[in-house]
């Protein structure tokens, strides 16, 4: 087993006790045991800027561990790395998913002025857990995690003429880290139940960040021969290789990566900002021709959608690279905090109030009655399931261009 691929704290103590119902790689999580060599990281927020402080969360069970961030571009750039940090094997609250982690902050930095704008990749390392090694073959045993955040701009520099806004409601919406997402998940009384409220101050899920050349993407490679089994790639290699099974479905690594790459390889100038940043800034779009998102793009909350619909009025473009627009959430909590009650939307606290318009349903159903495709042309409940594993193994595996000039 290759050394930065040790699976061990993807299959953990607390999964069998707390959801046996659960496949180990449902979600990811922390061990809760010194003798499981462990690291795990996260920030206190998704973007920053040139001269801000960034503020690591760590906790490993290693006596010490080392961080290296780099812009992840159309090349990796490693710029900056530490090591022989002080470990500390923080405790991890059982409620973490829903209201963070509450780590300390172990490691700070603050964002040289000379860092370009685009998605930086934090790695953590750390090798040999505390507690002696039970077996000689553990030592030098050595573990990645992984973290990412988009850095803006510097204030001083023009802004580019395109945005890449990355689809952060639906990484936390897939975000299985601790145990709990807005899909399945240890909530509710019988510790069987998705989550209608998700924490950002935890880490991101095991592949969000980076990925292995070959890992299967959602979408199969090759159509499916009729009569064969039906299988899904990436959920086998993800079971396989100890990742969470909703790496395909969202994040960096999957998604916004390859096409940022791409757009910087072919001389595009960009900048780069997350749904939060639309959340908090109803003038964030203005200085931008063009905003674009591209990829697995389902979870908007209200304030994201009026501040993409009056950037269009007003003359801005916006480029959706992007379907199944689906389901309305609320931020809460200063951006730490996304609910989205989905299918059990009745139980939602603001049925029946003057503000049910926010209620966190999908977007064409009562009582928001908005959908999607007056923003977007493309509604989330009907068609946009194309080729997502076998769900219509005949089909196109995409979507049929009728008016190419358009």
């Amino acid at each position: 087993m290759m050394r930065s691929e040790t699976i061990g704290p993807a299959i953990t103590p607390r999964t069998r006790a707390k959801a046996r119902h659960i496949l180990d790689n449902y979600y990811i999580g922390p061990s809760c045991d010194d003798r499981v060599l462990e690291i795990w990281g996260y920030t206190d927020r998704m973007t920053y800027s040139p001269g801000d402080q960034l503020a690591l969360r760590v906790s490993t069970t290693a006596r010490e561990w080392e961080v290296e961030i780099g812009r992840d571009g159309a090349s990796y750039e490693p710029l900056f790395r530490e090591s022989g940090l002080q470990g500390e094997h923080q405790e991890t609250p059982e409620d973490c998913s829903v209201a963070g982690c509450r780590w300390d902050v172990s490691y700070e930095l603050t964002i040289p002025d000379d860092w370009r704008e685009g998605g930086y990749l934090v790695t953590f390392r750390a090798e040999q857990s505390r507690a002696e090694q039970s077996r000689a073959e553990q030592a030098g045993e050595q573990v990645e995690a992984h973290h990412l955040f988009l850095l803006k701009r510097a204030a001083e520099k023009p802004a580019a003429p395109y945005v890449l806004v990355c689809a952060t409601g639906t990484w936390l919406a897939y975000n299985c880290w601790g145990g709990s997402n807005h899909y399945e998940g240890i909530a509710g009384p019988d510790c069987n139940a998705f989550s209608p409220v998700v924490s950002t101050q935890r880490p991101w899920t095991r592949g969000f960040g980076k990925l292995p050349a070959g890992a299967p993407r959602a979408v199969a490679d090759v159509p499916h021969v009729p009569g064969e089994m039906v299988r899904y790639p990436y959920m086998e290699w993800a079971y396989a290789y100890g990742y969470s099974k909703k790496y395909a479905s969202a994040g960096w690594a999957s998604y916004e990566r390859h096409f940022a790459r791409w757009a910087e390889a072919q001389g595009y100038e960009f900048d780069f900002a997350t749904q939060h940043d639309l959340e908090t800034d109803r003038e964030f779009l203005e200085k931008y021709k063009c905003a674009v998102f591209v990829g697995h793009d389902e979870y908007w909350s209200a304030n994201m959608r009026h501040n993409v619909d009056s950037f269009a009025c007003n003359g801005g473009r916006a480029a959706r690279f992007a379907g199944n627009f689906l389901w309305q959430t609320r931020i809460e909590d200063e951006g730490q905090t996304q609910i989205c009650f989905k299918y059990t939307a009745e139980t939602d606290p603001l049925v029946g109030t003057e503000h049910e318009h926010l209620v966190t349903t999908a977007w064409e159903a009562a009582p928001v009655n908005w959908p999607g495709v007056q923003a977007f042309g493309v509604n989330g409940l009907k068609g946009t399931y194309a080729s997502l594993g076998r769900c219509v193994g005949q089909g196109s595996r995409g979507f049929t261009v009728y008016r190419p000039n358009h």
